[in-house]
């Protein structure tokens, strides 16, 4: 239980630093300068609020202030963010979809959350708007989705690289066990990694945790009894793990330090690996966008807000390259450049693809890092995966499915 307290704490904390900040929207309109509006389906409320919705607001804020005003095709724009709750639901999704649409007019919108972003996403096609997800599989886009595009949060391109080094590197891992909550993100995350096991011919079971589990010793009790070589856990069940013998391997996307309390580094060394875009990879934006990042709110940028604040970059450069920012008359030309251009992103260069899965791509690829953890919070780079080679390796994975 230390570190739920922990991580209660640390959200107490992050709501003290934020209360009283506005949701968005509060900036001036600057005559001659194109407004364009963004909205935003997040959640600001309890424990995700605290650690993902509010630090990712303010990373999307700061971002915004650091890209400023941005000339696209000889004329000045500026975004203007909009921010309003999804609850991390699908009635969530909803209902933020319908206020940003039809009450706060936005031009473009992203959903936070895999059940919100589906959700949501009718409301974004009947209006035709480019909806970007989070959390999303791949295959869960699609040619009957035009508008809906993902630029973070796409598990088949993050954990794909890791399998593939894992198979070459570590032949003893044959079992594989992946526990998470039992809802549309967590099979958003599960199927991906079972669909690679599947191709590099290990067993994967999935665990499921159900919604709003604080006590994760009944979970582990259940992870063990399949003898597990790796485990993806999310690190709240790691001690218990651990408490009940586990010696294999761990590996997860979004390890945080500050929300773990003090991580057994002894245990964990050499047996956690950090895999995808993260926060401990090789990408010297990233490092110091963190620290703007704390230096300006006072505490430290975790996963989400790290890696999602790219979502504002790349819509950026997408109307840059398309020359145009009018998403109700221009909206095929701005698909057509986010299908076809390559951007320069936190995380190296990156294009949309995934076709081979989905029919249509829309799912952004970037550089993957694998990192293992080598002492405290020393994090060692294991190998670095180029956007064109997580694209080739995904076509050969997933080619003929």
């Amino acid at each position: 239980m230390k570190k739920w307290l922990s991580l209660a704490a640390i959200a107490v904390l992050c709501l003290a630093l934020v209360i009283g900040v506005a949701c968005g929207g509060g900036e001036k309109k600057e005559e001659g300068v194109t407004e364009i509006k963004f909205g935003f389906g997040l959640c600001f409320t309890g424990l995700v609020g605290a650690v993902i919705g509010i630090p990712a607001r303010d990373a999307w804020n700061l971002t915004n202030e650091e890209i400023g005003v941005f000339e696209v095709g000889g004329k000045p724009c500026r975004w203007k963010l909009i921010f309003e709750e999804n609850g991390f639901t699908s009635a969530g999704g909803v209902a933020s979809a319908s206020k940003l649409i039809f009450e706060d007019d936005v031009d473009i919108m992203w959903q936070f959350g895999s059940d919100a972003s589906i959700a949501a996403y009718p409301f974004c096609h009947d209006a035709k708007m480019i909806l970007d997800s989070s959390g999303l599989a791949a295959d869960m886009l699609g040619p009957d989705k035009p508008y809906l595009f993902q630029v973070s949060a796409t598990w088949d391109f993050y954990f794909i690289h890791f399998f593939d080094w894992l198979t070459r590197e570590h032949p003893e891992v044959q079992r594989v066990v992946c526990a998470i909550t039992d809802d549309l993100m967590g099979h958003s995350v599960c199927d991906p990694v079972c669909r690679i096991c599947e191709y590099h011919g290990l067993e994967c079971v999935n665990v499921w945790i159900p919604s709003g589990t604080v006590e994760f010793f009944p979970i582990a009790t259940k992870i063990m009894t399949y003898d597990p070589d790796l485990i993806y856990s999310g690190q709240p069940a790691m001690d218990e793990l651990w408490d009940l013998g586990y010696e294999g391997l761990f590996f997860d996307h979004g390890w945080e330090e500050a929300l773990y309390g003090t991580p057994d580094w002894d245990k964990c060394i050499d047996h956690v690996y950090v895999v995808g875009p993260h926060l401990y990879g090789p990408w010297p934006e990233v490092a110091a966008f963190r620290e703007r990042f704390e230096e300006r709110y006072g505490y430290a940028a975790g996963t989400w807000p790290t890696y999602t604040r790219q979502v504002l970059l790349l819509w950026t450069e997408v109307l840059k390259k398309a020359g145009t920012a009018d998403f109700k008359n221009d909206l095929d030309k701005i698909i057509e450049t986010a299908e076809t251009e390559v951007f320069d992103t936190p995380y190296g260069l990156a294009f949309f693809g995934g076709k081979e899965i989905n029919g249509i791509g829309h799912c952004l690829i970037t550089e993957t890092a694998i990192n293992v953890i080598a002492g405290p919070s020393d994090y060692q780079l294991v190998e670095l995966m180029t956007a064109e080679e997580n694209r080739a390796l995904s076509l050969e994975v997933y080619g003929g499915k």
